[in-house]
């Protein structure tokens, strides 16, 4: 509730129509902050399915479909970082806001559903909870391995990210692979 200065003299003190006037502002800025942050992760996301169709053909091995993927997640070409911080920011987001945090969790299942199916794919041993426990495990080490570099690029540069990524897979790949 927003206190007008007409009604100061009738309501109270300056500082209490101040708060009230900020809670206003402050929800109807995080409403259309959640709403552009929504527009560009849409936006992203519609990029980032042509990218994982384009890996996801069987033009190459397993191995390398999902490396392939792998890489496009992992966000650290020169022109991948502005869908990197978009979606570091809605992940934040996602910490603090139910909607978010509904919306990311059907996002990142969708990316985890397509991760356990290069997996399985790629070792058919694998019972579908070990499968699934590989993709949820590869995808959170694309988020950390996405943002570091961004954040502490000293600490983990991109060759290293790449270097972790690689050794990851490595683990997964069946010898000879």
């Amino acid at each position: 509730q927003v206190v007008h200065r007409s009604q100061l003299s009738n309501s109270g003190s300056t500082s209490e129509s101040i708060r009230c006037n900020r809670v206003s502002n402050s929800r109807n800025t995080s409403r259309t902050w959640q709403a552009l942050l929504q527009a560009a992760m849409d936006r992203i996301g519609v990029q980032l399915v042509a990218d994982l169709e384009r890996h996801l053909r069987p033009t190459s091995s397993q191995a390398r479909r999902l490396h392939d993927v792998c890489e496009a997640l992992l966000g650290l070409g020169p022109d991948d970082r502005p869908a990197v911080v978009v979606w570091l920011q809605r992940l934040a987001r996602a910490a603090v806001d139910q909607a978010t945090a509904a919306r990311h969790h059907q996002d990142w299942q969708q990316l985890e559903d397509a991760l356990a199916a290069l997996v399985s794919d790629m070792r058919p041993e694998l019972s579908g909870g070990e499968t699934r426990q590989e993709a949820a495990g590869l995808l959170a080490l694309l988020d950390g391995l996405a943002a570091l570099p961004r954040v502490e690029p000293t600490r983990l540069p991109p060759d290293r990210a790449r270097a972790l990524l690689r050794a990851a897979l490595d683990r997964l790949s069946v010898p000879g692979d």
